[in-house]
């Protein structure tokens, strides 16, 4: 869990076929095994985003128990491949 007022180095790491994991302060958190398809944020008529905050009615994640991000994001960077475990770590520890 996030702690308030402290800072927390995250990441998602999606590869399309295989998993989705979620790293925190460098170190795997979750991962779980997914299918070939593409990623999508709580409704079909969009794909996923970072932060989104929908309106319960539009929200899966939210009726199924789930809360959505409550904070500030900052410093978000997307990436065309997966980080693998040595660079997620180096991220972390150089504060990037």
């Amino acid at each position: 869990p996030a702690i308030v007022g402290e800072f927390a180095h995250v990441v998602a790491v999606y590869r399309r076929g295989f998993s989705m994991q979620i790293w925190s302060n460098g170190i795997l958190r979750s991962q779980v095994s997914i299918g070939n398809f593409p990623l999508y944020s709580g409704s079909s008529t969009h794909t996923s985003s970072v932060g989104s905050y929908a309106p319960a009615w539009l929200d899966w994640w939210r009726l199924h128990g789930f809360g959505a991000w409550k904070g500030t994001i900052d410093q978000v960077r997307i990436y065309t491949r997966a980080l693998g475990q040595a660079e997620i770590q180096s991220l972390y520890q150089s504060g990037q």
